[in-house]
């Protein structure tokens, strides 16, 4: 057991010019391009010039019923779970920022586990989302958009596992 007198203190730098305020700008916009894109109709589009039909997960926007199709429950149930994800992850963000009286080391830790598994969810949502579209329609900016913020995401778990590391922080 080592000594704890002996232990090198954790040292967080915070700071917005640094890799924390650029963690921060990642999930800030990773969460406006998130919210974008789980809201709208534009995840996939049919159509030509004179007509369009436009795919969301939560709606269609055609004139005729929605049929269930297959893995889009999957694909709804996913990204949801990465939509509480990216909020997740914005909050820890913020509070590992600006909260003083909270653990550092566990709030960055948190932080780069919650935004990697959320970037799993997405992921996979995204796939099955495509690999299942109905034939002649195409992935729209609404989809992209969410693989922007999947990607944004990433790159934040990534600058707070780096934070972690500089902070000389031991998780096991």
């Amino acid at each position: 057991m080592a000594d704890k007198s002996r232990m090198s203190p954790a040292i967080h730098n915070i700071s917005f010019c640094g890799m924390t305020g650029a963690m921060f700008v990642l999930l800030t916009a990773s969460v406006v391009l998130y919210i974008e894109a789980f809201v709208t109709t534009s995840w996939s589009v049919k159509g030509n010039d004179t007509t369009a039909e436009f795919d969301g997960l939560w709606q269609r926007c055609i004139y005729r019923p929605q049929t269930v199709r297959t893995g889009f429950m999957t694909s709804q149930v996913l990204v949801s779970i990465g939509f509480f994800g990216v909020i997740a992850s914005f909050i820890l963000s913020t509070i590992y920022m600006t909260a003083n009286r909270t653990s550092k080391n566990v709030t960055i830790a948190s932080l780069a586990f919650v935004c990697l598994v959320t970037v799993v969810f997405i992921v996979i949502g995204l796939t099955v989302f495509g690999l299942h579209k109905e034939s002649g329609w195409e992935l729209s900016w609404s989809y992209y958009a969410t693989v922007a913020s999947a990607a944004l995401t990433f790159l934040a778990g990534v600058l707070a596992i780096v934070q972690l590391r500089r902070s000389n922080v031991r998780i096991c």
